[in-house]
Order: C-alpha cells, then sequence, then structure tokens
C-alpha cells in the first residue's frame, strides 16, 4: 500500500477559544462542537480514561514556555482516584494537539490502553484571579480524532481546583456510577514527548523531491452541521478567522519554499497519493524542546 513520504511543517501557534453557550468548543485534536449536559458518562468509574493538562503559558528569559503543567496533574490525581477515575496517564494538551501524525500515534496508544473517556483539566489566569475547568467526555474516532463533532460532555468551572473536583464526585453519586476501578497508581503517570517517526529519517531533502508537486496542509477551518446560535456561530467566525490569517501567513512563508507545492485540505496520506502526490508536508505544533523529542533529534538544554 503506497502512501506520500512525510515532510513535517514546524509551526508554533497558541491559540485560544472562549465559550460562552451550552454549546462549546473543545480543541482537542481539532476544535469541536460539544454538548454540554449535567450528566457524565456512565462507565468513568469503571473504565480506564486519559487526562488532558492545560495551562497558562509563561514568560522565561524572553521565551514563551509551558506552564507547570505536571504540578497540576499530582493536585488533579489526588481528587481523581478518590473519585474513581483511572487514568493510564496524564498529557499536556499541546503535546496531543501537535500533529496528525503525532494524533495518529495517540490514538494507537489509547486504542491499545483501552481508553474510553476523555479528562480535560484546564488552568486559566494566575493567582488571585486563577480559574479551573474540566470536561468530561467519552473517546470517539468517529471523525479520525479524539471527539466527534455534537457529543455530549460535562463541564464545570470554579477559581478552587479542590471545588471543581467537588462537583465532580457529587455528580457520580447523583448519577448513582457503578465504580469498579480500585487499583488506581497512586501517583500520575506522564505522557510526553514520546516518537512518532517509525521508519527512516532524512537529514536533507531526498534529491527526487524537486520533480514532484508538495501537498502542503493547510490549517482547517471549523465547519459544524446543523443551526447554531448566534453566540457558537461568533465563535465559529471568530476561529476561522483566524485559520484564514495562519494560512495567509503560510502562503507568504512559502514564497521562499524551492520546491513546488499545493496547499491542499487534505490529510489522509492514501487518498493524497491517489491525488498523485508523492510527498506530504504536515504541520507538527509544539514547543522546540518537544518537536526534538517527538522526531528523535538530540536535544540539548
Amino acid at each position: 500500500m503506497h502512501s506520500p513520504r512525510i515532510f513535517l511543517f514546524l509551526v508554533f501557534v497558541i491559540s485560544g477559544l472562549c465559550a460562552r453557550a451550552q454549546t462549546k468548543i473543545f480543541d482537542i485534536g481539532g476544535p469541536k462542537f460539544l454538548n454540554v449536559k449535567n450528566e457524565l458518562p456512565e462507565d468513568l468509574t469503571s473504565q480506564r480514561s486519559l487526562v488532558i493538562i492545560s495551562t497558562p503559558v509563561q514568560e522565561k528569559s524572553g521565551y514563551q514556555v509551558r506552564g507547570d503543567w505536571q504540578k497540576l496533574a499530582v493536585r488533579s490525581h489526588k481528587f481523581l482516584r478518590q473519585i474513581g477515575v483511572d487514568p493510564i496517564g496524564y498529557v499536556y494538551i499541546d503535546d496531543l494537539n501537535a500533529g496528525p501524525e503525532v494524533k495518529f500515534s495517540f490514538l494507537n496508544l489509547m486504542r491499545t490502553r483501552k481508553v474510553t473517556n476523555l479528562v480535560l483539566i484546564t488552568k486559566t489566569g494566575e493567582l488571585p484571579n486563577e480559574e479551573f475547568s474540566i470536561m468530561v467526555t467519552p473517546f470517539s474516532e468517529s471523525e479520525n480524532g479524539y471527539l466527534s463533532s455534537g457529543q455530549d460532555a460535562w463541564n464545570q468551572s470554579h477559581h478552587e481546583l479542590e471545588q471543581v473536583m467537588v462537583n465532580l464526585g457529587r455528580q457520580v453519586l447523583r448519577q448513582e456510577i457503578e465504580r469498579s476501578n480500585f487499583l488506581i497508581p497512586e501517583v500520575p503517570e506522564y505522557i510526553s514527548d514520546f516518537a512518532v517517526i517509525a521508519g527512516t529519517r532524512f537529514e536533507n531533502y531526498p534529491s527526487r523531491i524537486q520533480n514532484y508537486k508538495i501537498a502542503v496542509v493547510a490549517f482547517q477551518k471549523l465547519t459544524p452541521q446543523g443551526q447554531l446560535s448566534a453566540d457558537a456561530q461568533a465563535e465559529v467566525n471568530y476561529f476561522n478567522n483566524k485559520v484564514d490569517q495562519k494560512n495567509a501567513l503560510l502562503v507568504e512563508i512559502l514564497k521562499k519554499y524551492p520546491f513546488k507545492y499545493e496547499l491542499v485540505n487534505i490529510v489522509d496520506s492514501e487518498e493524497l497519493y491517489k491525488q498523485g502526490f508523492q510527498y506530504v508536508m504536515l504541520p507538527l505544533q509544539s514547543t522546540g524542546k518537544s518537536i526534538k523529542k517527538i522526531l528523535n533529534y538530540a536535544n540539548s538544554d
């Protein structure tokens, strides 16, 4: 079975979306509209979950770096363990969202570890204005990602992490959810920077590349189905305007690219091959340190 050779286009992007309605956007492997309801998945405390951590970026020596997400993971794990949520591990959201090839590796991991639910724990702001939120929703591959548009989610926010977790525990009791997760590790396991390149990595361009047009995967717009509220439509418009700006910048960058290329909206490698592409350039978004680890490059701190 043929597939295009893959080049990774490194992009450093920090994006945020705010949600104001019962239909909210969550960007986990790509933005999706989820229906926020007052019910948790019935298997939350009997099956396994992946916990995703999001923290504000910080300034360090003139650079933007990720916050201490593992500290938040440790605090959260204590509560989740008491409630009966059994995480296979904790992952920083930027690593999960790094790019298509990274997504395929995570999906394989989640299948192997039998993940059924995703738990997103988000910290925004800093003291005294910090806020914590938790979102729980089923893991779904039906749209070639982690979530399906329109699926149900449970979401709570509070300025204290403890109160958010208390609300989660109360909802578990309110629904009388069966608990069979009793052998939960005392400390969190971290999933970070695992390599995604299984084949041969060439340090330089292959000479044949100049003979082919390269498919460059563009940033993808949000295309929700059905009728949206005014607030939800405003979120879509805001997000898509940002995508237009990113793609415009990508076009400017590619003007200096020495080989023939074409912007495409297709990620599937088999479909690209059918359309005649031999090479594809994919986005990879994260910190420089994480990208080096993902691509198996030596990393000097």
